[in-house]
Order: structure tokens, then sequence, then C-alpha cells
């Protein structure tokens, strides 16, 4: 059985809801979503993601391994990556050499403050479209940072087939 993605627009409504305080059952009968639905992107939100995308990620990932765990692990793998770190300097450079605030970046960039820590922290690097634009206005070298990006997500790619079988 395939199950159909939540619309952008029922994930805002349900993300607003859940920040207001109201309970999942109460989401799920405002928005038409299930309530297990509603109940696994709650738990997606409560361990740092935001996207339908990264949770799916996330639950493959989590097969048989506490969630608090899990996120720590994969956390702690990123910041010790060798390119991560590499990428982390580039943004770190860039925003030294820039003299702006963060706050002036990240909003140059279409990124929060939080996201732009993870990158010059060397927690995240940027996917597509963002990844060039983070590039252009830090100055970064884009060809040879997106041969890195790519192998991470071909990477993921890689252990969410593993992970998929397994569960099966």
């Amino acid at each position: 059985m395939s199950r159909r993605p939540v619309s952008e627009d029922k994930l805002v409504v349900m993300r607003n809801l859940y920040v207001d305080g109201i309970h999942n059952k109460e989401i799920s009968v405002e928005t038409g979503i299930p309530c297990g639905t509603v109940r696994s992107y709650v738990h997606a939100w409560n361990n740092g993601f935001d996207s339908p995308t990264s949770y799916n990620n996330f639950r493959l990932a989590t097969i048989g391994e506490n969630s608090t765990d899990y996120c720590n692990r994969i956390r702690e793998r990123n910041r010790n990556s060798p390119n991560n770190q590499i990428f982390a300097g580039y943004v770190t450079a860039g925003i030294v050499c820039l003299g702006k605030s963060r706050r002036d970046i990240a909003s140059e960039i279409g990124c929060d403050t939080d996201t732009l820590r993870l990158w010059s922290n060397g927690s995240a690097i940027p996917l597509g479209e963002k990844l060039r634009r983070v590039c252009e206005v830090l100055d970064i070298p884009y060809d040879w940072i997106r041969t890195i990006a790519e192998k991470k997500k071909r990477e993921a790619r890689k252990n969410a087939g593993r992970l998929e079988m397994l569960s099966s």
C-alpha cells in the first residue's frame, strides 16, 4: 500500500496547530490527516526535523535504534566528516570575510540563522539550489563543493535503500 504525502499546505496548518499546543487528535480532526501520521510528524519535530523528507529518512534509519541516540550519532558523524569540516571552514571564512552579521548573511542566502550555524559548525551541508546560493554569497568554489554534496546524497540514498530492505 502506498502512502500519499501530506501537502505542504496541510503540513503548515498541522505545524501551526502543534506549536499552539493543540493535541494530536484535534490536529487530525482539523486537518483530515490520520492521527498516526500527525503523531509521526510531531515526533520528527520534537527530534529537530522539519520536513517530510527528512522525517522519512529519519524513520527509515531508526529501525531498531532509539531516536535520540540515532540523532546524536548522526550529528556527531557529520561533525567528524572531513568533507563537512572542509565545507564548514569555507562557510566560516566566508562569514568572517564578508564582515556582516550572521542574520544578514542568512537572509541573503535565504535560510535561517540556525541553518547557517549548522553549516558553519560542520553538522550539515546544503544540497541543490541552496548549496549554489551559499557558494555565491560566501564566494565558495561551487564545483568542488558540489562534488562533496552529491557524494553525500548518493551515500544517503544507498543507506536508505539498505534500511528499506531490512524493514521488509
